[in-house]
């Protein structure tokens, strides 16, 4: 389970099970100057929560039937909204926030696809999420669906595995990992020009970027 570190270094959100046995990970925030640990989500199956800018949301993965969620909620537990509603087995990982908060980047599996990396408004309104209809036969089993004002966007969705984006610092474009030589290294996508960069040349992998700024 991935980590997040807010914006001035005093904070890390992170998903754990609130005890031992539980079958949950739950949304928690650390504050290193108090020590102390403040739980915000209940009873959710989340992972990889990422701070926005200001540290007042967090992004999450909500996980429920064999299906994914991206959600959003205040810091203090309130507001929480989803802007996704999955009902045939895709999958979303590590949301994240643009340096200016408008926009939330995301990994994505489809089925008869392979992983993609994907864009979309972080103001998008509350997406009704009804969870009873991942197992239901009766309609919208087999679907997956973004709020109307969302503006998602497939950004990198080549036949091969794009994965692990991450915002460049001054949002002038993402960085990522890919296997399109085979092996997985990183590169960098330029927004305004719309050209992909290969920055490093590993014969292992590279995985899990995390640009400083």
């Amino acid at each position: 389970h991935r980590v997040s570190w807010s914006r001035d270094s005093r904070k890390v959100v992170y998903a754990k099970r609130p005890s031992p046995g539980s079958l949950y990970f739950d949304i928690f925030i650390y504050n290193i100057d108090t020590e102390k640990e403040e739980r915000v989500s209940k009873n959710m199956r989340v992972r990889d929560p990422d701070f926005s800018p200001g540290d007042s949301l967090i992004v999450f993965v909500r996980n429920e039937g064999g299906n994914n969620a991206i959600g959003v909620i205040r810091s203090d537990g309130s507001g929480l909204r989803y802007l996704t509603s999955t009902h045939d087995g895709s999958q979303y990982y590590a949301p994240s926030f643009s340096p200016d908060g408008s926009k939330i980047l995301f990994g994505l599996f489809r089925q008869n696809f392979d992983r993609d990396i994907a864009i979309m408004n972080a103001d998008s309104k509350s997406y009704r999420y009804r969870w009873d209809l991942a197992d239901s036969t009766k309609g919208f089993s087999d679907s997956t669906s973004f709020a109307c004002d969302s503006g998602m966007q497939v950004l990198l969705g080549s036949k091969r595995d794009e994965r692990d984006p991450r915002f460049l610092p001054d949002g002038s474009g993402i960085i990522y990992s890919s296997d399109q030589t085979g092996v997985f290294n990183l590169y960098t996508l330029d927004f305004a020009s719309g050209r992909a960069k290969r920055v490093t040349d590993v014969s292992g992998g590279a995985f899990c970027p995390s640009p400083g700024s």
